[in-house]
């Protein structure tokens, strides 16, 4: 793959400046609460349901806290199996010394992080998948609240994954993706299930 030629120029940009690298290492603590929080009482979540709806209240709280700003964008999606009503939570992180709230800046990259908001079948519906998922995603948008960022950071949490990835679907179509132009994105990871004892695959799609 090819990186976008804006994204090519400023890692070289980077490469030319003084680096500090920071090490930021999670808190098993709070990931421990989110997936609590997520699988004890709601660890299958149908798109539309009550407990799909718990579960997107409580990351879009948790994304407050931390400071983000979030956009809950509810939508209705025609899918392989009829048609899927949900909503997908966006928050956004934007460099330092942005101005007003209400998008993302222009002339630097934007980075995707997302998750499952609910399991893609009652099959799947554990703790490993997909609630340890959107635990380290809101585990990282903790960290990286705490940083001096020189590049927009998205993070999102995709409902209605069990009818053919609904959410994101929509989120890519720009009718749930709050302020965030798909087409725009420099990188996209999506965090579907998390194992301390299993690596890391970075998939192109």
């Amino acid at each position: 793959l090819r990186p976008p030629a804006a994204v090519v120029e400023w890692l070289r940009v980077r490469d030319e400046a003084v680096r500090q690298p920071a090490t930021v290492w999670a808190d098993p603590a709070a990931v421990a609460a989110h997936i609590k929080a997520i699988d004890d009482e709601y660890i299958y979540r149908p798109a539309g349901s009550y407990q799909e709806r718990q579960v997107a209240d409580y990351v879009a709280t948790q994304l407050r806290v931390y400071g983000y700003e979030v956009w809950e964008q509810p939508f209705t999606r025609v899918a392989d199996d009829g048609q899927a009503v949900s909503e997908n939570i966006v928050a956004l992180a934007r460099p330092a010394g942005q101005g007003a709230p209400g998008g993302v800046r222009d002339g630097v990259p934007t980075v995707l992080l997302g998750a499952p908001l609910s399991p893609e079948s009652s099959l799947t519906a554990t703790g490993f998948d997909d609630g340890s998922g959107l635990a380290a995603m809101l585990e990282c948008a903790r960290a990286v609240a705490e940083m001096q960022l020189e590049f927009n950071v998205v993070f999102a949490a995709f409902g209605g994954s069990a009818h053919g990835r609904a959410g994101s679907k929509a989120f890519c179509d720009g009718i749930a993706s709050g302020p965030v132009a798909p087409g725009g994105l420099a990188m996209a990871i999506i965090l579907d299930a998390v194992d301390g004892d299993t690596p890391i695959s970075l998939i192109p799609w």
